[in-house]
């Protein structure tokens, strides 16, 4: 688990932790997940977090990917 300050090692898969993750972390790949608040940037198969880091979209469901992000962003900030 990539944490902006830190490396941690989770000790469940990746479906476990699904279960119990807030909504704001989207299953971006089978083997990862991002906290939409930490999104910077979505671009085409790319997205771009406050760190800088880069994080691939695949291709196939890029548009889904992007909107579903967008939209899970969107929802956060009317609830602020």
């Amino acid at each position: 688990m990539y944490l902006v300050n830190e490396h941690r090692q989770v000790q469940a898969s990746i479906k476990e932790q699904e279960a119990v993750l807030p909504p704001q972390f989207y299953r971006l790949h089978r083997s990862y997940f991002v906290n939409c608040g930490y999104v910077a940037k979505i671009e085409r198969y790319r997205l771009t977090l406050i760190t800088g880091d880069e994080l691939p979209v695949p291709k196939m469901r890029d548009t889904q990917i992007r909107s579903e992000i967008a939209g899970i962003i969107e929802s956060k900030g009317k609830r602020e």
